[in-house]
């Protein structure tokens, strides 16, 4: 992510800063074929995110996120909870439907909104 309010796309996948949060934004399907853009959307989130990375995951359009991204997603909130970070998942029902089956949802912060992008 060369400059900071464009979204690099990865697969389906974009990542892009977005005044103090770093916002990924995935679409579709989310499984073993998009495990790599999906890893490298948040490790250039954390990348971009400050000592105390704020960072927002957009899941409202994918339709199917297997255990691979998921262990993903738990990785890269792992990673922000170390940092003192924060990490809020927006979902739809679907995704939702997921995470309480997988006995997850607990793990995230969710969310029906994007953050305000101005607050520090």
């Amino acid at each position: 992510m060369s400059c900071r309010g464009s979204p690099e796309v990865l697969g389906n996948v974009t990542a892009q800063r977005r005044g103090s949060w770093v916002v990924v934004t995935a679409s579709g399907e989310l499984d073993l074929a998009t495990v790599p853009a999906l890893r490298s959307a948040g490790n250039q989130a954390l990348q971009l995110g400050d000592d105390q990375p704020r960072i927002a995951v957009n899941l409202t359009t994918v339709e199917l996120i297997d255990s691979a991204c998921l262990g993903l997603l738990i990785g890269l909130r792992r990673k922000i909870k170390q940092r003192d970070g924060q990490l809020v998942v927006l979902t739809n029902e679907r995704i939702d439907q997921i995470l309480d089956a997988t006995d997850t949802s607990s793990l995230f912060e969710r969310s029906d909104t994007l953050p305000p992008f101005n607050d520090d």
